[in-house]
């Protein structure tokens, strides 16, 4: 599962700040970018996050007395950044900026991100039919992440048992018994 939210309260801050920096007259709005939504007017920022890399191993952690098991595995997303309005272009490039001090990586760590790669932008204003429109970029970055699911594998470590033996010799008696059981799969 992809943290949006995580992504968001990283990303939204840098924004604002990057557009603050040319433009003091508007406050751009900054959305998470769901398919088929409709845009909201210019500036605003669409944040999106596209899953890349699968990952390629587990790691588990120690199962407790319930039988639940903690599972964890590193993720990689592509962080795609959609800039629209005047001025757009000039935020996204402060953006890429800020994403590399280390501040912005401290602020990345609380959050449970890793920043993997430098930031790209590309200038989109002009790519549909060379029609020169709206000043719109996009900044790119890839980030790693930590998925983290419980699983409950099921394992008994200790079992009691309480019984009553009969017959034989011996008048009949009740008997309390613990068997310690491996837990190793």
């Amino acid at each position: 599962m992809i943290p949006k939210q995580n992504f968001y309260n990283f990303f939204q801050p840098l924004i604002l700040a990057s557009w603050a920096l040319n433009n003091t007259v508007t406050v751009p709005t900054v959305y998470w970018a769901y398919p088929n939504a409709p845009e909201p007017l210019s500036p605003a920022f669409s944040i999106r996050a596209t899953l890349t890399a699968t990952p390629d191993h587990s790691h588990l952690g120690d199962v407790d007395d319930n039988g639940n098991q903690t599972v964890s595995d590193n993720s990689e997303a592509t962080i795609t950044i959609t800039g629209v309005g005047k001025g757009t272009y000039a935020a996204l490039e402060d953006l890429a900026t800020s994403c590399r001090k280390q501040s912005a990586i401290r602020a990345a760590a609380t959050q449970g991100i890793a920043l993997i790669d430098r930031p790209r932008i590309t200038d989109v204003t002009g790519l549909l039919n060379r029609i020169q429109a709206e000043e719109r970029g996009q900044l790119t970055v890839s980030v790693r992440f930590v998925n983290t699911v419980s699983d409950n594998v099921g394992w008994i470590d200790t079992v009691n048992m309480q019984g009553t033996f009969e017959g034989g010799i011996q008048p009949s008696q009740v008997q309390d018994m613990t068997v310690d059981l491996d837990t190793t799969p």
